[in-house]
């Protein structure tokens, strides 16, 4: 079995700034239709730091999706989509598998040396029984398995240097501040259309535009498959320790709650099942020949 190396590493920095803008432009989009949804379940209250986060955290799969426009991968992000206002089932489909991309924010201002990555955890969310770790053994229609792609993106919250920035003005803020108060409780009110809320959201609210301050790096590390699972063990600060002593002292206990993984290269607040990268499968492993 290959395992993961440093030569496997893969960094991908997009080539359009116009391309990569017009994806975020439109998970923007996404936000604003489905936002009494969402926000209601993840309690939102800065609408603001809501809306960013939501287009933030499919950043990845945005730099995934140019990543394989532009080598001509033959990749279908179109199939784990589900209905309005559910989010997809699955990231992609390749090779009858159904991938989740699993996305890790490292805290360092600039891109790690490849062979840092090897050492870095996969971490799926395994917080309560039907979190993402839960859906390893799932067979959606039309797939033989579920597999998860790991990837990185730096950030060095001190700097506060966004990749992005978002601009809500008020009569947007107000608008849907009031529809998240309409559907607080979905069950007594009926979903509405896509093109009912635009018709109203025009009105007197406007889309809020995206500006790019750099272009980010998607690093793209190993894959878990089957074969893979049986690696990944719990991991949180009370009870399960798994790997805490690889290489040393390969986590610690955050003070305030949560785990510091590699010096507090990775931070966690959650439960995960997780390894460490050098276990897994390589990308190209599992890609390399799905080229036209």
């Amino acid at each position: 079995m290959a395992y993961m190396k440093a030569e496997d590493v893969i960094f991908y920095k997009p080539y359009s700034e116009e391309k990569l803008r017009g994806y975020l432009q439109k998970e923007v989009e996404a936000a604003l239709v489905s936002f009494p949804y969402w926000a209601n379940r993840k309690k939102i209250t800065n609408v603001k730091y809501g809306v960013y986060n939501f287009v933030q955290n499919r950043m990845a799969r945005i730099l995934f999706v140019l990543f394989a426009e532009e080598q001509n991968l033959m990749i279908d992000f179109t199939s784990g989509l589900s209905s309005f206002p559910n989010d997809p089932i699955y990231d992609f489909s390749y090779g009858n598998i159904a991938w989740h991309i699993q996305n890790t924010r490292v805290h360092n201002r600039t891109v790690l040396p490849a062979e840092e990555y090897v050492y870095l955890p996969a971490l799926i969310p395994n917080r309560f029984s039907k979190d993402i770790w839960s859906k390893r053994n799932e067979k959606p229609v039309g797939h033989k398995r579920t597999g998860y792609l790991f990837t990185f993106l730096s950030e060095d919250p001190g700097k506060n240097e966004l990749s992005f920035e978002l601009q809500i003005d008020a009569h947007t803020i107000k608008f849907l501040c009031s529809l998240k108060s309409q559907y607080a409780d979905e069950s007594t009110k009926p979903l509405y259309a896509e093109s009912w809320f635009w018709n109203e959201f025009m009105k007197t609210a406007k889309v809020p535009q995206i500006k790019l301050n750099k272009l980010p790096t998607l690093v793209i590390a190993g894959v878990a498959l089957q074969k893979h699972f049986g690696y990944f063990a719990d991991t949180d600060e009370k009870a399960n320790l798994c790997y805490r002593l690889y290489r040393g002292k390969w986590y610690e206990n955050r003070e305030g709650g949560g785990l510091s993984f590699c010096n507090g290269l990775v931070q966690t607040r959650i439960k995960n099942a997780t390894c460490p990268m050098a276990a897994l499968g390589s990308f190209d492993s599992v890609f390399k020949n799905s080229t036209v």
